[in-house]
């Protein structure tokens, strides 16, 4: 018998929360931590991605501390539609975006005017803003071909 074991992880809007699993899919032990939504102004939603990876590391020293076994497989779900924006080492350039967040709105607005989106596809669509074309050069010039497309 296979004596194999992988942890779970589940990345939601107000906790991460983690479970050890034998591969017949036994729980052996689960952690957890919460988090809290800044909403700095109406419309907006954001979280500290540091915070987040800081939350990842302990549950996950928490699993380890209960149970010393080498894991051979990761699962990991998250939740819809929240976006990182970050440079090419990874690092977070802003907040993150939450999946609630209705800054994008006015952009999905004008993306459906010219390219008809379907309704259900937006806000979900686009999670772009001034803040987070702002904070780099380099995310102008990732996007100017989506733009020049666009616009076509």
């Amino acid at each position: 018998m296979n004596t194999g074991y992988f942890i779970g992880i589940d990345q939601g809007t107000t906790n991460i929360k983690a479970g050890l699993f034998t591969l017949q899919g036994e729980l052996l032990c689960e952690a957890s931590h919460q988090f809290t939504v800044s909403r700095p102004a109406p419309g907006v939603a954001e979280q500290d991605p540091d915070k987040w990876w800081e939350a990842l590391l302990s549950i996950l020293r928490e699993l380890f501390s209960r149970h010393r076994v080498k894991v051979s497989g990761l699962a990991f779900c998250s939740q819809v539609n929240s976006h990182i924006f970050a440079d090419e080492s990874g690092k977070a350039l802003l907040p993150v975006m939450l999946w609630q967040d209705l800054r994008p709105l006015k952009y999905c607005d004008e993306l459906n005017a010219r390219i008809a989106l379907e309704p259900d596809l937006y806000p979900a669509g686009l999670k772009i803003d001034e803040t987070a074309l702002a904070a780099a050069e380099d995310i102008r010039a990732r996007f100017a071909a989506l733009d020049a497309r666009i616009a076509e």
